[in-house]
């Protein structure tokens, strides 16, 4: 996933690449080191992350050298990476479209986006709500609907989670769910990146990602590939030049060998 697409970019700029990962924890992706020097950024410290889970060895964590939003990353300098890679965080984020325009902002013109989210249907999240592109748009287009809709997602999120895992299967048991949403929602260190705001499904990803394309002016991106495995979906998207005709159907690369490229195109 990884080293076949950041091999080619390799290639093409024929120097090491420059890459930041965003809310790696204490998973940072497995990244050919030998062509790329990475940054890792967080929504807080060290000292924070043990806070927030410590359930985790301290020493696992991806030391974040950049401490910042991850859906404004306001500091990170516009056009700085060749490659972004958000492993499992977009999901967390409220502010999806704004997170996934701010990410492509940071990357340099023919960069790489890394992407990968849950497949709602394999995960506690199967028996939620599926987000919805007009959802996601409203939100995007009317950003104060982000706090008005925020703790629905805590609510919704708790039902589900504590019901998919049998911690309050009998129905009498239902507001000990509630609690928790109210207690999640209540405390600054968990309401932010802790919860999943939004789920998907690889239909639903597709056709998502392709509308962005046109609704995201400020950045022109193409999806590379598109793979589907059991529990997530792994994305790649590339930055090319608003005016570019290279902002099409048609990748800049060659799908690779059992690549869902033609099943994404299908879902669409």
């Amino acid at each position: 996933y990884y080293h076949e697409h950041m091999r080619r970019l390799h290639k093409e700029l024929g120097r090491t690449l420059v890459g930041l990962e965003v809310g790696a924890l204490h998973h940072p992706a497995p990244v050919p080191f030998s062509l790329v020097n990475m940054t890792y950024a967080d929504s807080t410290d060290s000292s924070g992350l043990r806070m927030k889970y410590p359930e985790v060895n301290a020493n696992e964590f991806a030391a974040a050298h950049i401490v910042t939003d991850a859906e404004t990353l306001t500091k990170v300098d516009d056009a700085s990476y060749d490659v972004l890679i958000e492993s499992h965080l977009l999901e967390h984020t409220r502010h999806f479209l704004l997170a996934l325009q701010n990410g492509l902002r940071v990357l340099k013109e023919g960069g790489l986006y890394f992407i990968m989210l849950p497949n709602m249907c394999t995960t506690f999240d199967r028996f939620r709500v599926q987000t919805s592109w007009e959802h996601l748009l409203l939100e995007y287009l009317q950003p104060s609907l982000v706090d008005t809709n925020e703790f629905e997602h805590h609510r919704e999120w708790a039902l589900s989670h504590h019901t998919s895992t049998g911690k309050y299967e009998q129905r009498e048991d239902l507001p000990g769910a509630f609690e928790f949403a109210q207690k999640t929602f209540s405390s600054p260190m968990l309401r932010r990146y802790y919860i999943h705001y939004h789920t998907f499904t690889p239909r639903s990803a597709a056709q998502i990602f392709a509308a962005a394309r046109v609704v995201i002016t400020s950045s022109a991106f193409e999806v590379v590939d598109f793979y589907h495995r059991q529990t997530d979906m792994a994305i790649v998207l590339r930055k090319v030049n608003k005016t570019s005709n290279q902002v099409g159907r048609k990748s800049f690369m060659t799908p690779s060998v059992l690549t869902t490229r033609d099943i994404y195109d299908a879902l669409l």
